[in-house]
């Protein structure tokens, strides 16, 4: 794969952020076979669709154009995460039969009010190419970049400040050139930046420490000397 592809699928990207899902009271999970057109979009506790009845997880298992076999599976709140402490968790098994590109996309909304770093992160194997970025209300804030195989790894941290009742989205791109299976586990979550008061305290502690070590050693010299 060369340069092309790799343009090709930030272009893909791009046009999927403008073509995400509107916002969702609920988790939301969409495959889109962009050969074919094929789209199929789930939401949580969509009946016959959505085989996981845990609140807060979608799984799919099916077929969408040249992806012949896929079992794709979403989860966060209330499951994982809080509206203040987001988590959204993207695994999906996809087997093609010939070349494709196929686009993955789990959101969910209610999300905030956030002021501190999201980290992103995704790993697996593919015989071909993948990307995954991190979106909040359609823009993306987090981009792992373009991965080949056969395996792949890696994270991003950014710093991230949004109001309550936002939406964050994970974006998926599996592109390949002939038959095979691609596998992955993609994550993103936030943690908050500490009040200064908590800092104050924690630095406050860790002082305290530092000193209560000192004068300890002070006296077990002191100890050694007189006997």
């Amino acid at each position: 794969m060369g340069k092309k592809v790799i343009i090709m699928m930030f272009v893909l990207a791009i046009v999927f952020s403008v073509m995400a899902p509107d916002v969702q009271a609920i988790p939301t999970l969409t495959l889109y076979d962009v050969g074919s057109g094929s789209e199929i979009s789930i939401t949580d506790g969509q009946a016959d669709f959505d085989l996981n009845p845990v609140a807060g997880a979608i799984t799919w298992i099916g077929s969408l154009g040249v992806w012949t076999f896929n079992v794709s599976t979403g989860i966060t709140m209330p499951f994982i995460g809080s509206p203040v402490a987001p988590v959204l968790d993207l695994h999906s098994i996809d087997f093609s039969s010939g070349a494709g590109t196929l686009w993955i996309w789990f959101s969910e909304t209610g999300f905030g009010p956030v002021n501190g770093y999201l980290t992103s992160s995704a790993g697996g194997t593919t015989p071909g190419a993948v990307s995954f970025s991190t979106f909040l209300d359609s823009a993306s804030i987090s981009d792992l970049g373009v991965w080949f195989g056969p395996a792949f790894s890696g994270s991003e941290s950014v710093p991230v400040s949004f109001p309550e009742n936002s939406t964050l989205g994970l974006f998926a791109s599996i592109q390949h050139d002939g038959s095979g299976t691609t596998s992955f586990n993609s994550t993103t979550a936030t943690a908050a930046v500490p009040e200064p008061g908590t800092l104050f305290l924690v630095g406050f502690g860790l002082t305290g420490l530092a000193l209560y070590g000192r004068c300890r050693r002070k006296q077990s010299k002191r100890s050694s000397l007189k006997s």
